[in-house]
């Protein structure tokens, strides 16, 4: 597999991350209404809900938020970091909370999504910005 480096931003790279897991491991979370509430924000629960495949959902959050965690070397609130995943769309942005983005210096923020193999989601993170 090619993992190829587009960036859709002006702004000088100030990290990158990447992530991977099996999109098995959170098939529990599927039916519950608030998983890992110190991983998910309620909005990104609720929009999850409405995918067909619930586990690929927050199985590429996870990975996204996580990825972030590698990328910036510090720990922040997961909670305030928000990814609405499409399905299908390699290329898309997470939302970090207003207070996230003055405190990481981040700007703007890509994520990658790739699928290896049948059942494996991995994402590659790209945080632009100045410190």
């Amino acid at each position: 597999m090619l993992l190829t480096f587009s960036s859709e931003s002006n702004q000088t790279l100030i990290g990158c991350g990447v992530d991977g897991e099996t999109v098995a491991r959170f098939s529990r979370y599927v039916d519950h209404n608030n998983p890992l509430p110190m991983v998910f924000s309620r909005k990104e629960v609720e929009h999850i809900q409405t995918l067909s495949n619930k586990a690929l959902g927050f199985c590429s959050s996870f990975c996204c938020k996580e990825a972030i965690y590698k990328a910036l070397g510090t720990p922040f609130n997961f909670t305030e970091c928000e990814l609405f995943f499409i399905p299908g769309q390699q290329l898309q942005r997470p939302v970090l909370s207003f207070s996230q983005q003055n405190t990481l210096l981040v700007s703007d923020c890509t994520a990658s999504f790739f699928s290896p193999k049948k059942g494996e989601q991995v994402v590659v993170v790209h945080l632009f910005g100045g410190r």
